[in-house]
This record gives structure tokens, sequence and C-alpha cells, in this order.
């Protein structure tokens, strides 16, 4: 099973041009093809896997309250998105 995860992707953007990652320097280190990544930030990152979320909070040393504002982790239950070791 495969765990999809909606992503503010505007912030992402803007956390990724402060540290000055690329687009394809994103979809390198996820191991996806350019234009993947491209397409999975056309729809509004609804593709991201958890496991391609923790490391986007990795490479580009998220804090958790930027991992939870971005990756939409604020919700009222826990389980729901599945918090627990995302980030």
């Amino acid at each position: 099973e495969v765990n999809l995860m909606p992503i503010d992707t505007e912030l992402l953007k803007q956390r990724m041009q402060e540290r000055g990652k690329t687009g394809a320097q994103i979809a390198k280190a996820l191991g996806i093809n350019e234009s993947t990544y491209y397409r999975k930030m056309a729809n509004k990152g609804q593709t991201f896997t958890v496991l391609q979320v923790q490391t986007l909070t990795k490479l580009l040393g998220l804090s958790v309250v930027d991992a939870r504002q971005i990756f939409s982790l604020k919700t009222r239950d826990p389980q729901e998105n599945e918090i627990k070791g995302i980030i």
C-alpha cells in the first residue's frame, strides 16, 4: 500500500528557493525523473508518497512547523495522516 500526501506546493517551492534547490536536484534525491517531479508538483503534490515526503523534509532541512504546514500534517487525528514517523 502506498500512502499519498497532499502538499502545499507553493510553500514547498518557496523553501526550495530559499535553500537554493532546483527541481532537478529534488527529483534526483527522490529517485524520480524530473518530468515526474514537475507532474507531481502540478498535481498539488498529491502523488508524493510518505517516503518522498520524508526525503523532502530531510533534504530541505525543514523545521517541524514547516513540515507540518507544507505536508498538511496538522489534523485533529494523528492517525489520519500517520504523523508518527513521518517527520
